[in-house]
Order: structure tokens, then C-alpha cells, then sequence
């Protein structure tokens, strides 16, 4: 799966295991689809990203980034 132009730091996959998301240190988050190996996603930071998690059952995505904030992302917007 080709798309991040740096280095990535985390990968995670979803709880429904038809995604996975990479944040890498081009500031981006990639949302994956692992059956067809395409990027379904692209959220964008002022920052690199060290940590992702999802919460599925809310539809949210907590990240940590380089300048030392957590956010919560809501999926659905």
C-alpha cells in the first residue's frame, strides 16, 4: 500500500478488519482498504502523528501528535 510519503509510525487495524489506518511523519492519517489495497481516507494534521486509535462504536478517532495534543476526530464528518 503505496500513499505516505515519510516515515509511518503506527498502524491499526479496525475492529471490522476491512480497514486499517497509518499515521506517518508527511502529517497524515490513512484509512485503508485492505481487500483492495486502495486509500479510502486521507485526514491531514500540521503535524506528524505518533498514535491512532479507534473507537469504533462511537465512530471516533483519537490521535497523538508531535505537537504534544490528543484529538478526537469524528469519522462520520
Amino acid at each position: 500500500m503505496i500513499g505516505h510519503t515519510n516515515r509511518v509510525n503506527h498502524m491499526l487495524a479496525s475492529g471490522s478488519h476491512q480497514f486499517i489506518f497509518s499515521s506517518a511523519n508527511d502529517c497524515s492519517v490513512r484509512k485503508w482498504d485492505v481487500l483492495t489495497g486502495v486509500c479510502d481516507n486521507i485526514f491531514k494534521f500540521a503535524d506528524p502523528i505518533s498514535v491512532i486509535r479507534i473507537k469504533e462504536d462511537w465512530n471516533y478517532m483519537f490521535t497523538a501528535n508531535w505537537d504534544k495534543m490528543v484529538r478526537v476526530i469524528d469519522l462520520d464528518k
